[in-house]
């Protein structure tokens, strides 16, 4: 019999039933270091306007907040994510489906996007707030759960719907969540013990391994292979509510905390916790997990709004933060809830629709290339999940992507609606590396821009300059400040490439916008042919003069009521049966998954076999053959904040360490960044979590981990993987660097190079 559970009392939601499906969990190889790969990333500053207040434009920039960048400071998963991200977008088909369960892993993501999510949430009350009035585990529950059709402002708790319905809508409901909520946990020590100066960033894991040990060890136990839906021996979603005020609303709290010793609101991964052997020896992980606190501002015991909330979930299926984590921009601002948590109007109310880049990220958007010239509609991205993606003229990994967006839905409280178009460049250090005229003098050839970044159709680049998080002059539209987006160095925004700072002309020019509406017309040229005669491209063509036609009014852009309906799947599109009678933009008539007659101008694509076993193997350790040595304050660089982190850079290069590789979170040697230096390891320094098997030597996948007894085979003879694929996850070279090697464009090469040398090694010793 396990000890009593020392808590007031346990009482969680039914949870999921099991899957009837057998479990294959046995003999499995241990899981992956996350640490290494998922570390712990606060969300921006709160809004210092009162809690509860919709003023827009009040809200604190995050250095008026905390004086510098958040410490330690932790960066997102930009290094995991977007080595994989590319494939997905570089490949999006024509297809209206859902992607595959084998698609979603090519992009990197860490859980389904289909179907339903199980997210258990603990609630940890520290030992020194026993007697406050907190949110009850029914009320929070409500917060994640509710599907009421018509939520009220008068509701507190769900004054503008649930978590599950800001996903459902944004998924399309193609996602479903169910959310089980354990009780509140009493921990053994206080707040200011976990937050212990530094947010909790370096002892509130013991709070969250402590409350899972007590729920493992109550009184009848507590079966976590109910929340292993996916049957990879780790929680699907783990969620941590608690007691305090969250330190990302700064100051003091009304019990006297201040922010340095209250809890921000992070995301994180770990290793030292796994359940008790279930029946036949099945025992739980934690990979990743979410913090927020359970309460909004810094007093009283108002529930805390979802936005936070939702945010810190984006990262459990991998999405990278989009704001500018310098804190000198704003990243993608309130176009993308990854990037601004609190909103348009700061109450964390209505968290911002995802982008366009986010939707194709997580499978959500029918991504439609644009290939021929013509004039094209498009949608409002509340009832339509098609977004067009142009890429003729851009290499690998640089495109364009646009979207409706209107001010309906969770985008109520935008200042406006039109086109959003989106420069985007996956081969970019993220968000951290903001650029724009007169910015720098070489801009952009000086390579600094955003991963992300929103072209805005006034020209001010308010996103970068860190002006605001996005105004009405942002959207192109019917009498938008700039008319069009054209190709040439003598404007900006203007379609160019700008990838690694080489600056190309593509050609392409976006113009004759139509007016702000539930669906809007707009116009590409430069694509170097006509769809006239060649077939049909995805998305409606239509003529000129349908958008020469003077309308009575645009679209009004003030608010509208808050009543938000869960969104339904986008209906099917009639057919159009009209042709235009402009000659040059012929019709274009749209069957559900059409092909051209002839090739398009299209991006060559990388084809991927399909991955031969179940996806139970989580990727290996970033770490190997990865080491580190912290520089003394003397070489600190005066542009600390620009560097890279430490899973991006080179033998010799300046990096910002994060606690990956054995590095310290809480360094702080070039005030307040920690930077360390990359060298070459030795035999006993192989890297900063490889302990067991030392294969620093091998000339071929120096991003395994080592943990893995089945990979160590290839360090003598490389040849023996290429030989023998079935040892492994994979059967192919090309699916195996995809997933496992940092390099991903040259792994395949360096392979090959790899066996060619043993071959003649061999050869030679003979």
């Amino acid at each position: 019999m396990k000890p009593p559970l020392v808590l007031a009392t346990l009482v969680a939601l039914a949870a999921p039933s099991k899957t009837s499906a057998v479990r294959g969990r046995h003999g499995r190889e241990p899981g992956p270091n996350w640490n290494s790969v998922i570390r712990m990333v606060p969300v921006p500053p709160a809004s210092t306007a009162a809690a509860d207040s919709n003023l827009r434009g009040r809200r604190l920039t995050a250095r008026e907040e905390l004086g510098h960048r958040p410490h330690p400071s932790y960066l997102n998963q930009t290094f995991y994510v977007t080595e994989r991200q590319q494939t997905s977008l570089s490949s999006s088909s024509s297809s209206s489906h859902p992607a595959s369960d084998g698609q979603q892993r090519q992009r990197g993501l860490f859980h389904s996007t289909n179907g339903t999510f199980h997210n258990l949430v603990l609630l940890l009350r520290f030992s020194d707030h026993v007697d406050r009035d907190l949110p009850s585990r029914a009320d929070i529950s409500r917060l994640y759960n509710s599907d009421a059709s018509n939520p009220f402002a008068g509701d507190d708790i769900v004054p503008t719907g649930s978590v599950r319905q800001v996903y459902e809508s944004n998924s399309y409901s193609t996602l479903t969540f169910e959310t089980t909520v354990v009780d509140w946990i009493t921990l053994s020590k206080p707040e200011s013990y976990y937050g212990n100066g530094n947010n909790g960033f370096t002892k509130f894991k013991e709070a969250i391994v402590e409350a899972l040990t007590k729920l493992d060890n109550s009184e009848g136990g507590f079966d976590f292979t109910e929340f292993d839906l996916d049957d990879n021996g780790a929680l699907d979603g783990l969620g941590i509510l608690h007691s305090g005020f969250g330190a990302e609303y700064g100051g003091v709290d009304c019990h006297g905390a201040p922010s340095e010793n209250r809890i921000w609101s992070h995301k994180g991964g770990m290793d030292e916790w796994t359940s008790s052997p279930e029946a036949g020896g099945e025992v739980v992980r934690v990979n990743r997990f979410y913090v927020s606190s359970s309460l909004r501002g810094v007093c009283h015991s108002n529930i805390v709004r979802m936005g936070v909330i939702v945010h810190e979930l984006g990262h459990s299926f991998g999405l990278p933060d989009l704001y500018d984590e310098t804190f000198d921009g704003k990243g993608l601002g309130a176009y993308d809830f990854m990037s601004e948590t609190w909103g348009w109007d700061g109450s964390g109310m209505y968290p911002p629709k995802l982008s366009a880049w986010s939707k194709v990220f997580l499978g959500w958007a029918k991504v439609e290339v644009i290939a021929y010239d013509g004039t094209y509609e498009l949608k409002s991205s509340t009832t339509s999940n098609t977004v067009y993606k142009i890429e003729a003229g851009y290499p690998e990994g640089e495109y364009l992507l646009i979207e409706n967006r209107q001010p309906t839905g969770y985008d109520i409280m935008m200042e406006g609606g039109g086109l959003a178009i989106y420069h985007i460049d996956d081969k970019a250090v993220a968000q951290n590396n903001r650029g724009y005229p007169s910015s720098q003098s070489d801009w952009p050839r000086n390579g600094k821009h955003y991963q992300v970044a929103l072209l805005a159709a006034d020209g001010n680049y308010d996103l970068e300059r860190g002006t605001n998080n996005g105004d009405s002059g942002d959207l192109w539209h019917y009498g938008s400040e700039l008319k069009e987006l054209r190709s040439g160095s003598g404007s900006h925004p203007n379609t160019d490439s700008y990838q690694y700072g080489n600056v190309t002309l593509t050609g392409v020019r976006i113009y004759g916008f139509g007016f702000s509406d539930e669906i809007m017309t707009f116009r590409v040229e430069g694509l170097g042919m006509s769809a006239a005669g060649t077939g049909s491209v995805d998305g409606v063509a239509v003529s000129l003069e349908s958008i020469q036609t003077p309308k009575p009014t645009p679209k009004p852009i003030t608010p509208k009521p808050v009543t938000i309906a869960p969104t339904s799947p986008p209906p099917t599109p009639k057919p159009v049966t009209k042709a235009p009678t402009e000659v040059t933009a012929s019709s274009i008539v749209h069957p559900p998954t059409p092909k051209p007659s002839t090739p398009k101008p299209v991006a060559s694509r990388l084809t991927l076999k399909p991955t031969p076993k179940p996806f139970s193997k989580a990727p290996t350790s970033i770490c190997d053959n990865r080491c580190l040595e912290e520089i003394a304050s003397s070489e600190c660089p005066l542009t600390s904040y620009e560097l890279p982190d430490c899973l991006q850079v080179n033998v010799g290069e300046l990096c910002d360490a994060n606690g990956e590789c054995g590095s310290n979170q809480s360094l702080n040697n070039c005030d307040p960044f920690d930077v360390y230096r990359r060298i070459n390891c030795t035999a006993t320094n192989s890297s900063g979590i490889a302990t067991s098997v030392n294969h620093n030597k091998c000339p071929y996948y120096p991003g395994w981990n080592s943990g893995l007894s089945h990979c160590v085979n290839d360090c003598l003879q490389p040849e023996f993987m290429h030989s023998n694929p079935t040892t492994f996850e994979f059967d192919s070279i090309e699916e195996c660097c995809l997933l496992h090697y940092e390099g991903k464009s040259s792994c395949l090469t360096d392979s090959l190079l790899a066996i060619e040398q043993e071959s003649l090694n061999l050869t030679t010793r003979s």
